[in-house]
């Protein structure tokens, strides 16, 4: 979410809770795996308290807020972007907090994933009096949570595919050249997801080719949206496609090892993918490295539907991918992509270029795989288009064009036998 002016009627519900959102950037990178949440408590048009949840395993921002305003938080109205939660965690129930407090009302965005809290707050608070509302920028809440929400309810990684492309819809020149695609302010758009994702996916042949850093630079970041005063920039985890481990001899040597440990200790330093023979036999591995054995598909590319529970096991609740063409490719044909964002720069590199999609078996508009809840944003000369893939809508498509063809088939069968 870029810094922008807030765009709602000073008072308004709207205009408080686009405060707790931005106010939630504070925590950003840090959180993981809890959400990123603000607060504001309000009272008679004033504002007594604005806080946020600033590191995994700390005090929520409520519980914060409310700290601030003392007694004054008697009687307020608390807007979080987040359903507080119901259950006793690390942390106490945020809900009993708020009744305690003589809070009078509480306003959120979007409700909670986590089974332990999952709609409670809509029934518990009233039952505590507080007069509840819910839904206030529901959509605006969800997509800056998507990551956090997707991953409560699925178990996995939230998988953000983020390209850069030219207008003729090239992810880099014949001979691989990309740098620099995009612009600035995209650029920092970048660096944004990596402080915010756990980690971040790369191919061997971009590690090979660009030797990259991986890293969250804030004077890159800056150009996009500076780090909230007290936050500090973090590394996300480096993930490495490399099926026969080629880069594992020169890891010492690579920019992305020397950025480095991870931001949380249980987290490891690096992660390896590569085919479960290989990963099998790799052995002097140095510490914080983890490797990960997956099987091939029939056209011998690893299985990354498999990556992702794998990368779960380990700790990691989000990755961006940020691979060249091919792991593009291979992520979108694997239906392994949560999200894409394309930035789509005002240069054309001509048909020689490479491409990121796949051969997708498309033959009509009407069975084309699409992008839903889609945003367009504007940074500097570049435009943003990001969207969920709608793959249950495209999964519909395939089993109906297999019913046609099917019936195709029969009816063809049958006329041969008249015949």
């Amino acid at each position: 979410m870029k810094l922008t002016a807030n765009p709602y009627p000073a008072g308004s519900d709207e205009y408080y809770m686009r405060e707790a959102l931005q106010l939630a950037h504070r925590g950003l990178g840090w959180t993981s795996p809890n959400p990123l949440v603000g607060c504001v408590l309000v009272k008679d048009g004033t504002v007594l308290a604005r806080a946020a949840h600033l590191h995994d395993g700390e005090e929520h921002a409520e519980v914060l807020a409310l700290r601030q305003a003392g007694e004054a938080a008697r009687g307020a109205t608390c807007y979080v972007n987040l359903e507080p939660c119901s259950h006793v965690g690390r942390q106490p129930a945020c809900c009993q907090q708020l009744a305690a407090a003589g809070v009078a009302c509480v306003v959120y965005g979007c409700r909670d994933a986590d089974q332990r809290t999952a709609g409670m707050a809509a029934t518990l608070l009233p039952e505590l009096g507080i007069e509840t509302r819910e839904g206030v920028l529901q959509e605006e809440c969800e997509d800056f949570l998507d990551y956090y929400l997707e991953n409560r309810r699925g178990g996995r990684p939230y998988m953000h595919l983020k390209l850069a492309l030219s207008l003729d819809g090239k992810v880099a020149c014949a001979n691989g050249n990309s740098q620099w695609l995009s612009g600035p302010e995209s650029l920092g758009y970048a660096h944004y997801l990596r402080q915010k994702y756990d980690a971040v996916l790369v191919g061997y042949r971009t590690v090979l080719a660009d030797n990259p850093r991986l890293t969250v630079r804030p004077d890159v970041l800056a150009a996009y949206r500076p780090l909230d005063e007290g936050t500090p920039a973090r590394n996300p985890v480096p993930v490495i496609l490399d099926p026969h481990l080629e880069t594992l001899p020169r890891l010492a040597k690579l920019h992305l090892w020397k950025a480095g440990g991870s931001f949380r200790e249980q987290l490891p330093r690096a992660i390896y993918v590569a085919e479960k023979s290989c990963a099998r036999t790799a052995g002097g591995l140095p510490p914080g490295v983890e490797i990960i054995g997956l099987p091939k598909t029939g056209s011998g590319k690893l299985k990354l539907g498999k990556l992702s529970r794998a990368l779960a096991r380990l700790g990691i609740r989000s990755v961006l991918v940020e691979g060249g063409a091919r792991l593009a490719q291979e992520a979108i044909r694997q239906q392994a992509v949560d999200k894409v964002s394309l930035v789509i720069t005002p240069k054309l590199i001509g048909r020689d270029g490479l491409e990121f999609t796949p051969l997708l078996g498309c033959h009509s508009v009407e069975h084309c795989l699409r992008l839903c809840h889609q945003q367009v944003d504007l940074l500097g000369n570049d435009v943003v288009l990001s969207g969920k893939l709608n793959w249950w809508d495209y999964h519909g498509s395939l089993a109906k064009r297999s019913r046609k063809l099917r019936k195709q088939l029969l009816r063809v069968a049958s006329e041969l036998r008249e015949s």
